[in-house]
C-alpha cells in the first residue's frame, strides 16, 4: 500500500479530489435546472386556477366539495370501495373454458387465494367527495357535460340543455342540414 507521501497516492488523491469537485458542481447545476423547472411546473391549487374547470350555468349552487371533484375532471377514475371479486371469478371462468381441467382447477385455487388476501385499494377521494358524487349523481335535473373547448366541466340544468338541443336541431332542419 502505497504512503501519503508517495507521488502515487497524491496524484490518485488529487485525481479523486477533481473529480469530486466535478460532480458536486454537475449535480449542482441539476438541482438549480429542477428547481426552476419545478417552478415553472407549479400549478396554484389553492382554487383560483381549479375555479375555471368547473362551470356552473344551472340554477342550483354546487357544495365546495362537489365542485371540488368535479375539478379532477370527467376522466378523473375514482377507485373502488371494494375488491371486485364478481369480476375477477367471471374473467377466471371464461378463461378456464380455453384450458384443461387440470390447468383450469389450478388457476380457479391460485385466482380464489388471491381473491382471499386481496385488500380494497386505497380510497383516492374523500368521503366527502364520494357523497357529492353520489348527490350529483342522483341530480336527475342537472346535467354534467364537457366544455366545447379546453377540459373544463359544464354544470346546467337539464331543461335548459334539451330546449338549446331542440332549438339546435330545428335550425339545423330549417337550414337543410342533414345529420
Amino acid at each position: 500500500m502505497a504512503s501519503p507521501a508517495s507521488p502515487e497516492y497524491t496524484s490518485g488523491e488529487r485525481e479523486f479530489q477533481v473529480t469530486r469537485d466535478r460532480h458536486l458542481e454537475k449535480f449542482d447545476r441539476l438541482k438549480q435546472a429542477n428547481s426552476r423547472q419545478q417552478q415553472d411546473l407549479d400549478v396554484d391549487l389553492s382554487g383560483t386556477q381549479l375555479k375555471k374547470w368547473v362551470v356552473n350555468i344551472s340554477k342550483k349552487s354546487l357544495t365546495d366539495h362537489q365542485t371540488g371533484v368535479l375539478q379532477k375532471g370527467l376522466n378523473f377514475a375514482v377507485t373502488p370501495d371494494k375488491v371486485p371479486v364478481e369480476d375477477f371469478v367471471v374473467a377466471t371462468e371464461s378463461a378456464c373454458l380455453h384450458l384443461s381441467p387440470s390447468s383450469a382447477e389450478q388457476l380457479r385455487s391460485e385466482v380464489a387465494g388471491i381473491l382471499r388476501t386481496a385488500k380494497p385499494p386505497k380510497p383516492n377521494i374523500t368521503k366527502q367527495e364520494r357523497e357529492a358524487l353520489k348527490e350529483l349523481k342522483k341530480e336527475k335535473d342537472l346535467l354534467i357535460l364537457p366544455a366545447d373547448k379546453g377540459k373544463a366541466a359544464v354544470v346546467m340544468d337539464r331543461t335548459d340543455y334539451e330546449e338549446k338541443r331542440h332549438l339546435t336541431s330545428s335550425e339545423e332542419d330549417s337550414r337543410g342540414i342533414k345529420s
